[in-house]
């Protein structure tokens, strides 16, 4: 494309997206930023932060040049990204193998920023949509994970929760994605991520810990419409004392909302809820409780029925963990008497899980024995007397291709 013709796409494009009263945030990145976006990572130009829209239904790399194949981390930090579009329609984000940025961190991340007075910048009402993915998105402020020190050193503190909360991004689109992850986490809710979603996406490739992660003290995030179809590892320890890593984990979120999706890979589960017991020194205060898990698919295949598909209270840690090899549920004790440091257990509460249907038509040799298989080995609950108030209603399994509906409520 001729500069003149550049010139005049930019004009109609500010004149039609930014209407009178829009912030500059919301504006189209210019030429030398998509330029900068569509050229191949290297050792000194890996990343590019962005404080601007990039739109590619409007204008793509193929306009100033390049192809849509992009190999560059993209970076949305603090405020200045907030109301940022992100859509790269007809582009593949490419940080697999080799490419440069293979296993090199996340190729999409919504980030905060500390400043210098020890305040916060977060970045909120961000769109990110329409893209095909290699690789992972993460969205986090203090930290990555709960084993972050900002993260350890605020849940310390009476008011920590409010505090890594108030750190993280909020209200996040993701929206119409193809996610193939590499071995992270496909997509990771960081510790307080609050009021985002994830909606009409695809989530495969391979994780060596779960599909979708929903971090410690995040909450109010919706998931809807989506496929999970992530080869993980498996979480046990030598062949026993099997943590899980499902297709998706939340761990110590609350009032969160998994409807209408569907979930495939089902040999180390589909949703667990648990709370994670002291690792990093950090103390979790968020237990997995008030989630609403309506309305979704679990499809089983071949020998796949080994773990549940809903696990409510999976791991429910005890006293005798705080001296387990390599347990972490020790290392909080000296923080008070609060959350994690002074239970082990989920105390998993409060949940909903209704309308789901477990599919056992696909499950090979097992199948002729699937009518033995209870709604109790599908939907477990890990303590009743730690994990109760759970509400279990309607959830059905389909048998034989469909043609038999068991209700076993």
């Amino acid at each position: 494309m001729s500069l003149p013709r550049i010139a005049i796409k930019l004009l109609t494009l500010f004149l039609v997206v930014l209407p009178i009263g829009t912030s500059d945030a919301a504006e189209l990145c210019p030429v030398s930023t998509l330029e900068r976006v569509c050229a191949s990572a290297s050792e000194i130009d890996s990343s590019v932060v962005l404080d601007c829209s990039l739109d590619f239904r409007e204008m793509d790399c193929t306009d100033v040049g390049q192809t849509n194949h992009l190999t560059k981390k993209l970076i949305l930090e603090g405020s200045n990204a907030t109301g940022l579009l992100l859509d790269l329609t007809g582009a593949h984000l490419d940080g697999g193998e080799g490419q440069f940025n293979y296993r090199r961190g996340d190729m999409i991340e919504v980030r905060s920023v500390e400043m210098n007075d020890g305040n916060w910048s977060v970045p909120t009402d961000i769109n990110i949509q329409h893209a095909r993915l290699t690789g992972s998105i993460r969205l986090y402020g203090m930290g990555r994970n709960g084993e972050a020190i900002a993260i350890k050193e605020a849940s310390r503190k009476i008011e920590g929760q409010s505090l890594i909360r108030a750190a993280a991004p909020k209200r996040i689109s993701l929206d119409s994605l193809w996610v193939e992850g590499t071995g992270r986490n496909p997509v990771y809710f960081s510790p307080g991520v609050m009021n985002s979603t994830l909606r009409n996406s695809t989530i495969t490739g391979i994780s060596t810990r779960v599909g979708v992660y929903l971090d410690a003290e995040s909450g109010h995030n919706v998931l809807t419409g989506n496929t999970f179809s992530v080869k993980t590892d498996d979480g046990s320890w030598l062949g026993f004392y099997d943590r899980g890593w499902p297709q998706l984990a939340l761990d110590g979120s609350a009032n969160n909302e998994i409807t209408n999706n569907k979930f495939l890979r089902l040999k180390q589960g589909g949703i667990y809820l648990y709370r994670n017991c002291g690792e990093g020194g950090t103390v979790r205060i968020e237990t997995p409780s008030y989630n609403r898990i309506l309305d979704n698919l679990f499809v089983y295949q071949r020998q796949e029925l080994s773990d549940p598909a809903i696990f409510v209270g999976s791991r429910n840690y005890g006293r005798f963990e705080n001296w387990w090899p390599g347990s972490h549920c020790n290392d909080d004790v000296d923080s008070g008497s609060r959350g994690s440091a002074k239970s082990n257990a989920d105390n998993a509460r409060h949940n909903t899980i209704r309308g789901n249907v477990f599919d056992l038509s696909k499950l090979g040799r097992q199948r002729n024995d699937s009518k033995r298989i209870s709604l109790e080995q599908l939907i477990q609950i890990g303590n009743a007397r730690r994990d109760h108030s759970n509400d279990l209603d309607a959830n059905r399994i389909q048998r034989n291709g469909g043609h038999v509906m068991d209700d076993v409520d």
